[in-house]
């Protein structure tokens, strides 16, 4: 699943329990679960696009509640567009949805979008997409700093096949639109 996600072929390994994913740390991505936390690079170094939008719902901002409950608005969200996504959850009840992207999405995109969603949802954090260079984050299979690893939460299969059949990038800019016109008052109402 991983390489049908990841920008490149790369892995930022963590020597310090998950705190930081240094470049120095980078090695070639491949089939062999890794054994400490592990990021990969959401950018392409050469296009600077990466193939999905990786949506990052942090725990420690608000608590487990609150992503689950940012999590379910954006699953709406994403559902109203005709966009599928792929689900994992952190041992600290963080969460991830990676929305794979036809042709790909640039940094600035990326991180517009998570900022306008961020209004709405606070948990959302936009760091894995700031820069080309190094945008990563942990995918399904990645040891955790409080132990355990990042959890798929639907099928491989179903997960392969929403990598394989990214949604044309039109959908996305409808929604990014759309975002844009929303005003928070009108997300928060949004049933979960």
């Amino acid at each position: 699943l991983i390489p049908h996600l990841a920008g490149r072929s790369r892995v930022r390994i963590s020597r310090d329990k998950g705190r930081n994913y240094r470049q120095r740390d980078e090695r070639n991505l491949d089939d062999s679960l890794p054994s400490r936390p592990a990021a990969v690079m959401l950018h392409d170094a050469k296009t600077g696009l990466a193939k999905v939008l990786a949506i990052d719902f942090d725990s420690g901002v608000r608590g487990a509640d609150q992503v689950e409950i940012d999590v379910r608005r954006t699953q709406v969200l994403l559902s109203e567009h005709g966009l599928r996504w792929i689900h994992d959850r952190s041992p600290s009840a963080g969460e991830h949805l990676y929305v794979p992207i036809a042709g790909g999405i640039t940094s600035g995109d990326a991180v517009d979008f998570l900022r306008l969603l961020s209004a709405a949802c606070p948990t959302v954090d936009p760091m894995p997409h700031m820069t080309v260079q190094h945008g990563c984050i942990r995918m399904p299979g990645s040891p955790h700093k409080l132990g355990g690893r990042q959890e798929l939460l639907m099928s491989l299969q179903m997960a392969l096949s929403i990598a394989q059949s990214p949604a044309p990038r039109a959908r996305f800019d409808s929604l990014h639109r759309n975002l844009e016109h929303l005003r928070a008052p009108r997300l928060e109402t949004v049933q979960v």
